[in-house]
């Protein structure tokens, strides 16, 4: 009687499990879907980021002030090496067009990305190394090629990529 009590104990604690894990398959299943699309939109994301450093690199070559300063978002921050600080799309505009007409008229850059880094479905963070020769320094003589990292924080709006915050470090003698 008791191996009879013993089975039927069994049969349904195995019944109660096979019941429990096909009510959760589909749970598991959505939630292995929304990672996987999640993991795409993540992917997606980043190389709109990238693209974003493309853009910069490009417009900053042909010394292009109002392309450069449209990846801004209107609000942004930028900080330059030297510790020099604006806000705003229309003031970030200036400090280029200042830099383009004088220091950096014949710079050329490279920034090659190191990481991106995704703080919420909106908001990224980008580093990466960069590299500028063609620079004039503040003697008016040629300086050599120069190189350092630069960190931007990137928000989406309206479905584009744009760069919030401008943090950029130069690496004398390097």
């Amino acid at each position: 009687m008791s191996s009879i009590r013993t089975r039927i104990t069994q049969a349904a604690v195995f019944s109660s499990m096979v019941t429990v894990l096909f009510a959760a398959a589909p749970s598991f299943a959505k939630t292995r879907a929304r990672r996987e699309i999640g993991m795409r939109a993540m992917a997606a994301d980043e190389a709109a980021i990238r693209h974003v450093v493309e853009r910069y690199n490009e417009t900053f070559n042909h010394h292009d002030a109002q392309a450069v300063a449209a990846l801004y978002t209107p609000d942004a921050d930028f900080t330059n090496m030297y510790g020099g600080s604006q806000q705003g799309r229309p003031a970030i505009e200036k400090v280029y067009a200042n830099l383009f007409s004088g220091r950096l008229k014949e710079a050329h850059r490279n920034d090659t990305v190191k990481s991106v880094r995704m703080l919420g479905p909106r908001l990224a963070v980008m580093d990466a190394n960069w590299e500028m020769s063609g620079t004039i320094s503040p003697n008016g003589k040629p300086s050599p090629v120069r190189r350092g990292m630069l960190t931007w924080v990137m928000a989406e709006r309206g479905g584009k990529w744009y760069i919030l915050v401008f943090h950029e470090f130069d690496f004398p003698g390097q």
